[in-house]
């Protein structure tokens, strides 16, 4: 009990700072001085230009292209396989479910009779079908469509920090971000790549107060992955904080609130779509728009809990298998004390949209029963990489001790992958 109460205190902390934040509450009176609640540094955002973009891409498909080839170095090196089997070694576990469900849709992918799969989402399977229509191998077609994602997704990114820093910044924010540990998700038959991508944008575009944009972009997420819907809070924060409709309520400002709901909020409820598309999936394919909650709970053992109780399971998991440890349980255990590090620092140093949406997508990764792949989610927590660029912008030594041991981890994580050993 004592162990859950203690490891409350920071989460709950964040919480009320973020609260306290939205309310407009900047500092807090403590005796005679004051705790300024928003220490946000003083960017005024750089413009970015067609060349930026291009350098970003040119940067994101390097990236790409080194992780493929140094998996076909690592292949003689630790024994993994064959040259020729790299495509499937890459679309390993969920991947290949993502490559039937493209050949064959919800309704005919059965295991025992059973639509099992109608747990993974459908945006990336449809989108690799329509690849298909052009190219005539699945894998091949699933890999344009998670490369052509990433490197989209870097490019919003890179938009997203340069506008609200500096492009210096946006592009270490990047660059950390493609180099994580476990980033080579974002090359393998995964929604990492197309989840990044839409929620980068759906940032971009909140950010902008352009919410038809990010309305649409947020339905794209909310059919990538279930954490899609989470873009609705930094969306509704974004509104609460900048135009302030309790205020407008309070002063009888009631043309201005309406006005406010018809041209901001709802295209906010837009994000749902992406979601109710999802469950009718579901309701063709099994006749029960919730099946998915069915199968998780059943087969793949998911479902919601308090997150000391995803932590207590992970301790619980170490000593059972000494390979086990060192691909899955204790790198996540690990990614989750560096995450809520950069959330608490980043609370008073970041726009409190990011942070509030860093708070949701952080605490939702870790307060699930059996949490098999919260290192791979953690991937597209893009506020974390904000908040490491932006901390380590004045101290470059940081910066480059993180890309050594960010780029370490992942080469050493990458040849456990391809040998299907424990990574989800």
């Amino acid at each position: 009990m004592l162990v859950h109460i203690l490891l409350s205190i920071p989460v709950i902390f964040a919480f009320l700072v973020i609260l306290i934040r939205i309310v407009g509450v900047r500092e807090i009176p403590l005796g005679p001085r004051k705790i300024r609640l928003s220490v946000e540094p003083a960017f005024s955002g750089e413009t970015v230009t067609a060349s930026d973009i291009l350098d970003v891409v040119g940067w994101a498909l390097f990236i790409r292209f080194f992780f493929y080839l140094l998996s076909v170095y690592i292949l003689p090196l630790f024994d993994v396989g064959e040259v020729s089997n790299l495509p499937t070694m890459w679309g390993n576990w969920d991947g290949s479910h993502y490559i039937n469900l493209a050949k064959l849709g919800y309704e005919n992918f059965t295991e025992d009779g059973e639509h099992l799969f109608v747990v993974f989402f459908p945006l990336y399977p449809w989108l690799i079908r329509i690849v298909h229509l052009i190219i005539p191998d699945y894998y091949h077609c699933a890999y344009i469509v998670t490369n052509v994602c990433f490197v989209a997704g870097c490019c919003f990114f890179y938009a997203l920090v340069a506008n609200e820093y500096t492009k210096k910044i946006a592009f270490r924010a990047v660059l950390l971000l493609s180099l994580f540990p476990v980033s080579f998700f974002f090359g393998a038959v995964r929604t990492e790549s197309l989840f990044f991508l839409t929620s980068a944008a759906c940032l971009y575009y909140i950010r902008k107060h352009q919410f038809p944009a990010a309305g649409i972009w947020g339905a794209l997420a909310a059919l990538s992955r279930m954490q899609g819907l989470l873009l609705v809070i930094p969306a509704a924060v974004e509104v609460l904080v900048f135009y302030k409709p309790f205020t407008m309520l309070k002063e009888k400002r009631f043309r201005d609130f309406w006005k406010l709901c018809y041209q901001k909020v709802l295209f906010i409820a837009v994000m749902g779509v992406g979601t109710l598309i999802y469950l009718g999936v579901n309701y063709k394919a099994t006749g029960n728009p919730f099946q998915f909650l069915i199968y998780q709970k059943e087969h793949w053992f998911q479902g919601s809990t308090y997150f000391t109780n995803t932590l207590r399971t992970m301790w619980e998991q170490i000593g059972s298998d000494p390979v086990t440890n060192r691909t899955l349980w204790i790198p996540q255990l690990a990614i989750f004390a560096f995450a809520l590090i950069i959330l608490i620092y980043g609370l008073r140093r970041v726009s409190v949209t990011h942070s509030a949406y860093f708070f949701v997508y952080f605490l939702m990764n870790y307060s699930i029963t059996w949490p098999l792949s919260t290192a791979r989610y953690m991937t597209c927590a893009l506020p974390m990489f904000m908040v490491l660029a932006m901390g380590s912008h004045k101290h470059p030594l940081i910066y480059k001790a993180l890309l050594v041991i960010f780029t370490s981890f992942t080469a050493l994580f990458l040849p456990l992958f391809l040998k299907n050993v424990n990574f989800y």
